[in-house]
Order: C-alpha cells, then structure tokens, then sequence
C-alpha cells in the first residue's frame, strides 16, 4: 500500500493550480499535513475494529467455556477459577 499517491490532481490540490496565486508556504505544509493523516487515521480504525472483533470473540469464548461441566472443563485441563486466567493469557500471545 502507497502510503503518498501522486498525479496531477493531487500535485494540483497541494501545490494550487497553474493559474492560482501561489499559496504560502504555511498553507501547502497544513495542507499536506491534512493529506498525509488520512493513512494513519485510516490505521488507528484499523486497530479498533481488531480490538473489538478480539473483545467479542473473547467475550463468546468465556461464556462458552462458563456453560461448560466441571468435568468438561477438567477434560480441557482447567478449572472454572482459571477461566479468566486462560483468556488474559491466549490475549498476549
């Protein structure tokens, strides 16, 4: 992925056209800043969208393994106390 795509559109809207004044020197950095924050804000949503998806699945798996016996959770080696430990765990690895 591109971070910076250029064409003459682009070039255009940072620079100003031909027949445009020519912008100062603080509004091109402003605006290049402002075009460059579209990758990294589209990554920051990227990251929340993960977090969430790994909280839900979280979220199933522990109210999967609380409806299961005691005899079903020993089968899987654990015990109903070291359900939050397990999944803190498998969330760091």
């Amino acid at each position: 992925m591109a971070l910076l795509q250029t064409n003459r559109d682009t070039v255009d809207w940072l620079t100003g056209p031909p027949h445009a004044p020519a912008l100062s020197l603080a509004q091109r950095v402003l605006q290049l800043a402002a075009y460059l924050q579209t990758p990294v804000r589209r990554l920051l949503a990227l990251r929340q969208i993960r977090a969430w998806r790994t909280r839900l699945e979280n979220a199933r798996q522990r109210r999967l393994l609380t409806q299961m016996s005691d005899r079903e959770l020993r089968d899987i080696g654990i015990n109903r106390y070291e359900i939050e430990f397990v999944l803190r765990q498998s969330r760091c690895r």
